[in-house]
């Protein structure tokens, strides 16, 4: 319990803190917009490229993270239209619970596999992301092209924002340096480590600048339905499907671990881009980022 708190505490730590300074002292949204603009296509491509690129994956078992992964988000999708059809939301409202359940908030997930697992979690973390990230915005586009309202770009063009998604290039980048046995040439290493080892802090500072804790008060059926699919059902699929792959060690707990973290901050940029319900969105990030804070911990107290 205490190398579980030990670890997760500076985690919360910086997300509260990030909160405070947005609330008190560095007030300006410009400001926030640009540090998160920066994690986003600088910091965290850093981090990705040189973990993979320096990494051994030789080891990584990528075929069963796959196998556990897709039908993961397979089952995930299902069980959502299943909750569609009993719950019957307005279809914009139906696109937020759906992104709330299936999104996750890598910020966070790097930060955990960091604090908690190290080298070898920060490698699997990025693997997952290069899995995860692509597929879960194919669908989450889909969904919001089919159910969104009708003030909405192309999905076409929102899927070319994605082909050019940073995270994504930089965990490709990494793959093809790794596997081709260049790693980081011409001193880059002295560019990206570095900037990798700030990346998590800024994340998580920003993931508490875009905090608004006065949204939960607006929590309703569909926040608290999209919520514990995400931070209950997401986790207890992935443990289940682990268990039947027989799959085990860091990429077992990292799955399990990914499948429980709250959703992620660019859930509120994509309804709002796409017509989607993008002021439930808001409130859905806030309360799972704080619900979380108590089922992350608990969460990786059965997986270490």
């Amino acid at each position: 319990m205490n190398v579980v708190v030990s670890a997760v505490a500076p985690i919360f730590g910086l997300i509260a803190l990030g909160y405070l300074l947005r609330r008190f002292l560095l007030k300006s949204d410009s400001l926030w917009g640009q540090a998160e603009r920066i994690t986003y296509y600088i910091l965290f491509p850093a981090l990705l490229v040189s973990k993979l690129a320096l990494n051994d994956t030789a080891e990584t078992p990528l075929a069963s993270i796959a196998t556990v992964v897709f039908p993961m988000l397979a089952i995930g999708t299902a069980v959502m239209f299943f909750l569609k059809t009993w719950m019957r939301p307005p279809d914009r409202e139906f696109t937020s619970i759906y992104q709330g359940g299936i999104r996750f908030n890598s910020y966070v997930g790097l930060a955990v596999a960091q604090q908690v697992f190290g080298d070898e979690g920060l490698t699997i973390a990025a693997v997952l992301i290069a899995f995860m990230i692509p597929t879960i915005n194919v669908l989450c586009v889909l969904i919001l092209s089919v159910y969104g309202s009708d003030n909405k770009p192309s999905a076409g063009a929102v899927m070319g924002q994605m082909l050019r998604n940073p995270l994504i290039l930089a965990c490709l980048s990494g793959i093809v340096l790794n596997a081709t046995g260049i790693g980081l040439p011409f001193g880059t290493d002295k560019i990206l480590i570095p900037l990798g080892k700030v990346a998590v802090v800024v994340g998580l500072l920003v993931v508490g600048a875009g905090l608004r804790p006065r949204l939960v008060l607006q929590a309703k059926r569909p926040v608290f339905s999209s919520t514990l699919f995400r931070l209950a059902f997401m986790p207890a699929v992935a443990s289940a499907l682990v268990l039947w792959i027989g799959l085990d060690g860091v990429s077992a707990s990292m799955i399990v671990t990914f499948a429980g973290l709250p959703t992620a901050s660019s859930a509120f940029i994509l309804a709002r881009k796409m017509g989607g319900d993008a002021d439930l969105m808001a409130v859905i990030i806030s309360f799972q980022t704080l619900v979380s804070t108590g089922s992350l911990p608990l969460l990786l107290l059965t997986q270490i």
